[in-house]
């Protein structure tokens, strides 16, 4: 689901939890008897961590191609006004002044409408390519990169310690959207000091694929890597280096595989402008690197059985699924 809750708006800081979040409480010591759920957010798996995506990734570039081309139309939009009245100047029905006036008061609109457009557009483009969540079992933290943050990128937590919940997105379809929040709380146990959100949005209607996708993630850290190891069949290729334009493409079609022909032909062209969107969104970022210190604790045994990463990966890519 497209949902840019914690990218154009951030979570809310320095409040109590809810009713609802407490009601909705994953706990990391609790076991879901759930069917496991990966849905492509891993990036490296190993017997020290788990690296994955953000909440935003998979429809990444949507919001570049939305916001830069509503802000491309108050540009065209703009000229248009100019191209008319320039062809209608010096007609007898028409006033210069008002025709001046009308150009000045349209051009700050649309101008000032085309530079919230865009500054929108620059939480995907300008940034990193992508947000990853590293999920360290031997120390039992958990480091974030975050959007919006150019000053202190990375948040870093107690995986025991985070108060995980079930919870809707505040922005897109009402209460559809839902997805898994972590809360790094106070020392009293009932104020929220930051949050961030892990891998996937799903529908109202899909609560149990989200469970799931948390029972991977705990079990991975509360029962060992082998289940985890199992089941990841893909890894995402842009640990090191921005995704291929052939992966842009092919990442954003795995949301359509599966409907009906009726709905894949009508949404062809807003597919096609979201991976020109990605691939601007991507290409205009750089690749997320983890300081020195995290990558210390982050050391791969030589003889570690569990290693999967994008080397791994089938022939077939992201179709084997």
């Amino acid at each position: 689901m497209m949902n840019f809750t914690g990218v154009l708006l951030g979570y809310e800081k320095n409040r109590p939890l809810t009713d609802a979040e407490r009601e909705n409480q994953l706990r990391q010591k609790e076991r879901l008897e759930l069917p496991l759920s990966d849905d492509l957010c891993v990036i490296k798996l190993n017997s020290t961590f788990m690296e994955t995506v953000d909440r935003y990734y998979a429809w990444r570039g949507t919001l570049t191609m939305l916001m830069g081309g509503a802000a491309a139309l108050c540009g065209v939009g703009y000229m248009g006004f100019v191209w008319t009245t320039v062809t209608r100047w010096g007609r007898p029905d028409e006033n210069p002044q008002h025709a001046m006036l009308f150009l000045l008061v349209t051009g700050i609109m649309l101008f000032s409408g085309a530079g919230v457009y865009a500054w929108y557009a620059l939480k995907e483009t300008f940034t990193f390519t992508h947000f990853p969540i590293r999920l360290n079992r031997k120390t039992r933290k958990v480091h974030v990169f975050r959007p919006g943050r150019p000053g202190r990128p990375i948040l870093t937590a107690d995986w025991d310690k985070l108060f995980v919940t079930l919870t809707p997105c505040p922005m897109g379809r009402g209460n559809r959207d839902w997805n898994i929040l972590a809360h790094v709380m106070a020392d009293d146990g009932e104020t929220v000091l930051d949050t961030f959100a892990f891998s996937f949005v799903r529908d109202v209607g899909e609560l149990d694929v989200l469970r799931g996708n948390w029972e991977f993630l705990r079990r991975y850290m509360e029962d060992g890597p082998e289940q985890a190891w199992r089941l990841v069949h893909v890894c995402m290729p842009i640990a090191e280096h921005r995704e291929s334009l052939r992966f842009s493409f092919d990442r954003l079609h795995v949301h359509f595989m599966g409907v009906g022909l009726w709905v894949w032909y009508p949404l062809l062209p807003f597919w096609l402008l979201c991976v020109v969107g990605r691939i601007v969104s991507m290409w205009t970022s750089k690749v997320p690197v983890w300081p020195e210190h995290i990558q210390a604790q982050c050391r791969i045994e030589a003889d570690d059985p569990y290693v999967k990463d994008e080397s791994t990966n089938p022939k077939e890519g992201i179709y084997s699924i």
